[in-house]
């Protein structure tokens, strides 16, 4: 096959949008077919057969022909590096195991004609988790469980793993084992196909990071001086994650009407505001702030996977906090 297809699937809350924007759209070399600043980059048809190869449980005869049709009318730029970044493959899930997402992937392109190498962005349980349920809460109680509209449950929970029954919410704290996500990659792709990279190594030596993921997809490091402005940061108040909910409020359509010829940045500007009042009221009881006791349920779930991991890695990652 000479028809290669980097994918970068995630994980979320890694400086997924910070890669994305600064690295991956911004050099000649890269045709990235995926995301650059927000999800509506993808085409439409492309995030269907996304879509299917992340949520259904099934995927239909026809709609696998759909799949096969859209990839085959790609548009894939023989003497460029062909990309897709999307971290939906790695968002926390609970009916479709990883395992079946890749090897999905797999069997798509590969009977389309393309080999696969893929790098995984990831970042310490310990940190990575807070962010995201901050982030996106409807992930983890609509999707999820009841239950875990309360983020003292989601770790209550972790806390008493082996009296949870429903394989779903297993899954979805599995999503986080790394090493495990590591050995399912080279078994399907091969381990000269597989990087990791870590947040971590991203805040302490960006251009490092940078040389190491460019080296990889095979092109030069174009970014020198690197200033790393954070995109889609969690809010933060001392060591307390602040909900967020980019959805709240859009349409401001309770806003009086001598209000409504504000500039565009003052709405948005008021609209988060008003979005930030109402979350840190709707949960002041449930604050996501990680204490000692909190921090220690949660590594010692990830400690034997992440052991394994810096094995592998040859990395100290419990001095990156795993």
């Amino acid at each position: 096959m000479d028809k290669i297809i980097y994918i970068h699937p995630g994980f979320p809350k890694t400086a997924t949008s910070f890669i994305q924007r600064n690295f991956l759209s911004t050099n000649q070399m890269i045709n990235n077919l995926g995301k650059k600043k927000s999800q509506s980059d993808i085409k439409k048809d492309l995030m269907k057969v996304f879509l299917r190869i992340v949520k259904q449980k099934e995927i239909k005869e026809d709609e696998y022909l759909e799949n096969k049709k859209i990839i085959n009318s790609i548009n894939y730029i023989p003497n460029k590096i062909n990309l897709i970044s999307y971290e939906g493959f790695t968002q926390t899930n609970y009916d479709v195991s990883a395992k079946k997402i890749f090897k999905r992937i797999k069997k798509l392109f590969y009977e389309c004609g393309y080999e696969i190498k893929i790098f995984v962005t990831i970042r310490s349980q310990v940190t990575i988790i807070p962010s995201h349920f901050a982030n996106n809460p409807k992930v983890y109680g609509k999707r999820g469980t009841p239950r875990w509209k309360n983020f003292k449950y989601f770790l209550s929970d972790l806390e008493n793993i082996n009296k949870i029954k429903d394989i779903r919410l297993l899954t979805a704290y599995d999503r986080y084992k790394y090493f495990n996500l590591l050995k399912t990659l080279i078994e399907i792709f091969s381990e000269q196909n597989i990087k990791f990279l870590l947040h971590e190594d991203l805040h302490k030596n960006p251009k490092k990071f940078f040389d190491e993921l460019a080296k990889f997809i095979k092109i030069e490091n174009h970014i020198s001086n690197i200033n790393l402005n954070p995109v889609n940061v969690t809010r933060k108040k001392g060591d307390e994650y602040k909900r967020i909910n980019k959805y709240h409020f859009k349409n401001l359509k309770f806003i009086p009407k001598v209000l409504k010829n504000l500039k565009p940045s003052y709405k948005e500007y008021l609209r988060k505001f008003l979005t930030n009042i109402f979350l840190d009221f709707k949960y002041y009881f449930d604050p996501i702030k990680i204490s000692p006791s909190q921090k220690k349920i949660i590594s010692n779930y990830y400690k034997e996977d992440n052991e394994l991991l810096g094995q592998f890695l040859k990395k100290d990652l419990k001095s990156l906090g795993y």
